[in-house]
């Protein structure tokens, strides 16, 4: 009887509308992996892997050794910012 209500539309969830993609954040974490990765911390594919809030502790680590260490790679210069791109290079799916 259920199935024959004229009502109830039949439809899968749009999952779209639940995903939240905050392309600043996600470029500041590949950042952040890119710079673990030349000062040394591990190879990119065990890096990747990790929880963001790993990726913040040890982060920090890295200032701290920045800041008394010379020798450890210094963090570069970007010029690019999310807001500075266009938006067909943000989400290439959409036209």
């Amino acid at each position: 009887m259920m199935n024959k209500d004229q009502q109830m539309k039949k439809s899968a969830p749009n999952c779209n509308k639940f995903k939240k993609v905050d392309a600043d954040d996600a470029l500041r974490y590949k950042r952040k992996r890119e710079e673990l990765v030349a000062a040394g911390y591990g190879p990119a594919r065990s890096i990747a892997r990790w929880f963001k809030q790993n990726v913040d502790e040890t982060y920090i680590r890295l200032e701290e050794l920045r800041k008394k260490d010379l020798n450890v790679p210094q963090k570069p210069m970007y010029t690019e910012t999310t807001a500075d791109r266009p938006h067909h290079l943000l989400y290439p799916s959409i036209p």
